[in-house]
């Protein structure tokens, strides 16, 4: 299966689903928060996004969708390379010394940067 292509310097909207280590989706609104970055070396974030600073949009709450929107600037001048997200779904748990358990899935496939057809 080939990855979706995303073109230098056009917008685009993605939709991510939240899973735990199941596979199962996680209710967003049982979370203190959700942050998801896109890059293409773990070193240089491209964009981040979090539901706490109002960037992430919910879609679907049981479904466990958001939906982030990559700005075009954000591309323009990077490597025809591989993109990749890292999602961490943060929620409250007292046996944690934060209070807060982190989990953190990395080196997700997003999809392929491309020239644009323009």
């Amino acid at each position: 299966m080939s990855l979706p292509i995303i073109y230098k310097g056009a917008d685009e909207v993605i939709n991510i689903t939240i899973t735990d280590s199941a596979g199962v989706p996680i209710t967003i609104s049982t979370l203190s928060d959700v942050i998801v970055s896109i890059y293409q070396t773990r070193e240089q974030i491209i964009q981040q996004w979090s539901i706490g600073n109002s960037d992430l949009v919910v879609v679907n709450d049981a479904g466990g969708i958001v939906q982030a929107n990559l700005d075009r600037d954000n591309t323009t001048e990077i490597p025809l390379k591989r993109l990749y997200l890292e999602v961490v779904a943060e929620l409250s748990n007292s046996e944690f010394e934060s209070n807060t358990q982190r989990m953190i899935v990395s080196d997700i496939d997003l999809a392929d940067l491309k020239n644009s057809v323009i």
